[in-house]
């Protein structure tokens, strides 16, 4: 399974709500997938909950955006207890034993438990017998996923209980297109992108404007984007305090790699409410 094919695989697992309780994910790139298996996660805990929450179906309110932003930061930082994220390099019986000792305590914060044990391959016969009976008869809340670059060394119980998937090499042909698309006359393109985003912001709803500008806006060409944007607005003195805090935040959080999808609704959407003050 490609990129673009593991893609598809988790639209249609969140579409379907039918998230397993475990899953392997496996290869010799498997470093490449990680933020993506971590972000297919993730989404499933934000469809579940916050969506839940507030009662809606529109992603694109300022507020859920950051309360999405925030709980992405808490998983990262380990502040969400019943998410878990754990390198199996060093693990044995007893570190198994710590990382599940909550597994049959129902979850708080969150509808789920979740469970990446990553580099899973290193871990002993005996730490995976210890995990197995776990994997027997998980409760209905928990996810398990392993990540691993073999299956070798790896016991035939365990593989058996996982829905295992195969990540090959990623297929950069999408990105190789933009960067080519890009370097055609970038500034004059992008240029007019983003004075139709500014000069659209208060005729479109904001779903609209979202849908509408969220695919010009991609890891390889934000750098150009905030340069361009703080140019226009630096002539047009009306918004250009309005804004000009808006473009300085999202430039820290790209220097910062942060989630490049969260720090992408941020500029879109705070460009939205700004120009509809």
């Amino acid at each position: 399974m490609n990129s673009l094919e593991f893609q598809s695989f988790i639209d249609k697992q969140l579409k379907s709500e039918k998230i397993l309780h475990s899953y392997m994910f496996y290869g010799e790139n498997i470093e490449d997938y990680k933020e993506q298996i971590l972000l297919f996660l993730y989404s499933n805990i934000i469809k579940k909950n916050i969506f839940k929450e507030y009662n809606i179906r529109e992603e694109f309110d300022y507020n859920i955006i950051r309360e999405k932003e925030n709980i992405y930061n808490q998983i990262l930082s380990g502040v969400i207890e019943e998410f878990k994220i754990v390198d199996g390099k060093k693990m044995k019986v007893q570190d198994i034993r710590n990382v599940f000792s909550t597994v049959y305590e129902k979850p708080l914060i969150i509808d789920k438990r979740i469970y990446i044990i990553n580099n899973f391959e290193y871990l002993n016969n005996n730490s995976q017998n210890a995990l197995l009976k776990i994997l027997e008869e998980p409760p209905f809340y928990v996810t398990i996923v392993l990540t691993s670059k073999t299956l070798n060394g790896i016991l035939d119980t365990i593989k058996s209980r996982c829905q295992k998937i195969y990540l090959a090499e990623k297929i950069e042909n999408r990105k190789n297109e933009k960067k080519e698309i890009i370097s055609e006359k970038i500034d004059e393109k992008i240029e007019k992108d983003i004075i139709n985003i500014l000069e659209n912001a208060n005729i479109m709803k904001k779903s609209q404007y979202y849908s509408k500008y969220s695919d010009i806006i991609i890891k390889e060409n934000i750098e150009e984007i905030l340069n361009i944007l703080e140019n226009i607005i630096y002539d047009n003195s009306m918004i250009y305090n309005r804004l000009y805090k808006i473009v300085v935040e999202t430039r820290r959080r790209v220097k910062s790699n942060c989630n490049f999808e969260m720090t992408k609704d941020y500029l879109i959407l705070n460009i939205w409410d700004e120009i509809n003050i």
